[in-house]
């Protein structure tokens, strides 16, 4: 098995250093916390992941890549993939608490009936075929991604 180190996120960089240099009286201090706290719950998640992923077994011929971003038409970015002999996987980590729905109609993330987010379902489908169109712009030859 081969990964490389998930990297701390630039955004969540950025922020936490705005947030260490912020007045406490800044009128936008209350909108980065909060901002903050996410991208720090979202870097928290991916790395509970990372942890599970390590109890696979080590001499398997998989590898498993971590925050990495592919330009076709679009950048895209993939949480993690992990690549089998058999097949490749896309991971998409959200980490939220609350009561959380998908909305059939709108196709949205709903938690705790107010907060609003893109559909995780929706985004790795998209995700999937990004890749796939990607990888056929490079020549490689097609195999299943789930």
């Amino acid at each position: 098995m081969t990964q490389n180190a998930r990297p701390r996120p630039l955004r969540l960089r950025q922020v936490e250093a705005l947030c260490n240099r912020l007045h406490p009286k800044h009128p936008k201090r209350l909108e980065i916390e909060k901002e903050r706290s996410i991208r720090r719950a979202g870097y928290r998640g991916e790395l509970n992941v990372d942890y599970h992923l390590s109890f696979l077994p080590p001499k398997h011929p998989y590898t498993i890549i971590k925050d990495f971003r592919l330009k076709n038409l679009h950048n895209f970015q993939i949480d993690t993939l992990l690549i089998s002999p058999y097949f490749s996987l896309i991971i998409e980590v959200k980490n939220i608490t609350g009561n959380l729905h998908i909305d059939p109609h709108t196709k949205q993330l709903i938690q705790n009936h107010e907060q609003n987010y893109s559909n995780p379902i929706e985004q790795a489908n998209r995700h999937q075929k990004q890749l796939r169109e990607w990888l056929a712009n490079q020549k490689v030859k097609s195999f299943p991604i789930e």
